[in-house]
């Protein structure tokens, strides 16, 4: 039998674009020699091998490669590979392999329609599988060699089951947002963790093996899910680690051994925790096998509130934390962490101790001298801001222990003073005043900002005037602090000093005495004129008895009621 030349054409010119294969109907769109290989027609290929010479499989309809071998040659990475634009769909199955032909390089795989792939190895990704929106599906798959993660997922739908992936430079299965799965996966040898999700997805992770990953073993940033029934061993950061995580996240039923670091770490958020299996070998040095942490920001404003930049934040803890260093602001005024606080160890789901403790701020602005300091309670996140603004010294609550106080008793003096400026004040007086007249000094050695303290002393009435009085406090006087405000530095209120009860009842006493005292004195004088008298012969009568009614007129020359009167012939 003769074969027609047109026909030996024909599979010398498939033969030497890359291999055999078949198509199963007229009408699809077969590989070509060099170039784009761009489906704009259903096709299905199956049992063939191609390579795609200096050209990108581009995908706009649907194709389907079912046990087929596709190679890209290139010259350098990433120079061409897969797009599967929106509304594409590529299915790849039945044992098929898409590799770079030059293991020097490595073909680009983006997918933002559908991608449906099964049974299937891949490898020799640049930047690993990229789905920016649409759907990926990997079902018994194994993917190896990307030169960053295996595969990032922005969004779009991702779910992978019973799939392989290994030795890949970044992570091996990121995804941001959305809600993916990943089942019953085996994930080792990632130069970074072994699964990353973030970007508030609602993620599973279930039923798989993460082994021997440069990071942590899965990383759940800023998201929820669950986390069950996984194998997480000999990993170079934590078995699994939580920062931030949303309300819904459940960590349980996991077997952690020999991570490099705890065996669940969670700062910034408390994950709802079941049985985990914590074996010896995890970082256990500190209680238990899971750190329960908070994450503190700092930010620093200067004055008219723009961002400070380059002041020194450091912090200082009295918990098993310890001290986290000093920082300095960046062009946002921040100052961010990473070394994050301890608050609550567990262990195999049962709390073994609550080690809330405080944590101790300091600011030092070498621009304007200010130094603050604040004590922090770390029982969840906290972002605290310091202001250089100057200090504000403000008095407020004068309390008098009496509204009336005799002269020498002691009155009671008290006030407020509160720091509502930005930054610490230092060595602030207080004095205490009557009217005009200083009574006594009160030295305040330091005041942070948003602190009060209470002065208080006793004022000794007894060289004050009697009458009312004005109790001024005031903070500062001499005007040697910077503050914002200097008219909020005094508080007043009034008091009377009565007489001193001696002398209140003491002269009424005198002169009730005085008054007595006269009239002693006139009998007296009587007692004595009489006896002059009487000696004299003038008169004799009564001398020695006491006045009569009337005596004192006799005295002033009057008649006597009390005299015999005498007849013409006696005078």
């Amino acid at each position: 039998m003769r074969v027609p030349r047109c026909t030996i054409l024909v599979l010398a010119l498939l033969i030497v674009g890359g291999g055999f294969f078949a198509f199963s109907s007229v009408g699809q769109t077969p590989a070509p020699l060099s170039g784009d290989w761009v489906i704009t027609n259903s096709t299905k290929v199956a049992d063939a091998e191609i390579t795609l010479t200096g050209g990108d499989l581009v995908v706009k309809s649907e194709l389907e490669l079912s046990n087929v071998t596709l190679l890209f040659d290139m010259s350098t990475d990433g120079q061409h590979g897969i797009y599967i634009e929106a509304g594409g769909k590529l299915t790849v199955s039945g044992g098929s392999s898409i590799s770079a032909s030059r293991s020097a390089y490595r073909f680009s795989f983006s997918v933002e329609g559908d991608v449906f792939i099964t049974d299937t190895e891949i490898s020799d990704i640049y930047g690993g599988v990229q789905l920016q929106g649409g759907d990926l599906e990997l079902l018994r798959t194994t993917l190896s060699g990307s030169s960053s993660h295996g595969v990032e997922a922005d969004g779009g739908t991702l779910r992978i089951q019973d799939c392989t992936f290994s030795n890949n430079k970044g992570v091996g299965i990121r995804a941001s947002g959305g809600t993916p799965l990943i089942a019953g996966t085996m994930i080792t040898g990632s130069q970074d963790e072994g699964v990353w999700i973030d970007g508030g997805a609602s993620a599973e992770v279930v039923d798989s093996t993460i082994h021997d990953n440069g990071g942590s073993g899965i990383r759940i940033d800023s998201s929820s899910g669950l986390v069950s029934n996984n194998t997480i061993t000999s990993n170079g950061g934590d078995g699994v680690s939580c920062a931030n995580v949303l309300q819904g996240l459940t960590v349980k039923k996991n077997t952690m051994l020999n991570n490099n670091g705890y065996g669940i770490r969670s700062t910034g958020g408390e994950p709802g925790m079941g049985l985990n299996v914590m074996v010896q070998g995890n970082d256990d040095n500190i209680l238990g096998q899971v750190f329960q942490a908070w994450r503190l920001a700092v930010k620093v404003k200067g004055m008219g509130g723009d961002p400070k930049v380059g002041a020194s934040v450091e912090v200082t803890s009295r918990g098993i934390g310890g001290n986290q260093g000093t920082i300095l602001t960046n062009a946002s005024g921040e100052a961010a962490f990473s070394t994050l606080l301890e608050y609550r160890l567990l262990n195999n789901g049962t709390e073994m101790t609550d080690s809330n403790y405080d944590v101790k701020v300091t600011l030092s602005d070498a621009d304007s001298g200010a130094v603050s300091e604040r004590q922090v309670s770390m029982t969840q996140n906290r972002h605290i801001t310091f202001t250089l603004d100057p200090a504000d010294l403000v008095l407020t609550d004068l309390v008098l222990s009496d509204k009336e106080v005799d002269s020498g008793d002691d009155l009671e003096i008290s006030a407020i003073v509160s720091n509502t400026g930005g930054v610490e004040a230092k060595n602030i007086t207080v004095t205490f005043y009557d009217g005009s007249k200083a009574i006594k000094d009160v030295t305040i050695e330091s005041l942070q900002p948003g602190s009060s303290q209470e002065v208080a002393t006793k004022w000794d009435t007894g060289g004050a005037s009697t009458g009312k009085h004005t109790v001024k406090v005031i903070v500062d006087p001499g005007d040697e602090i910077t503050e914002t405000n200097e008219t909020n530095n005094a508080v007043t209120g009034k008091v009377e000093v009565n007489m001193s009860p001696l002398f209140r009842y003491a002269i009424p006493l005198m002169l009730l005495l005085a008054v007595g005292g006269i009239g002693a004195f006139n009998f007296y004088r009587w007692v004595v004129i009489k006896r002059i008298k009487h000696q004299q012969g003038e008169d004799t009568e009564g001398y020695d008895k006491t006045p009569r009614k009337g005596w004192l007129k006799d005295r002033k020359g009057k008649k006597s009621k009390g005299k015999k009167k005498r007849t013409k012939a006696e005078k």
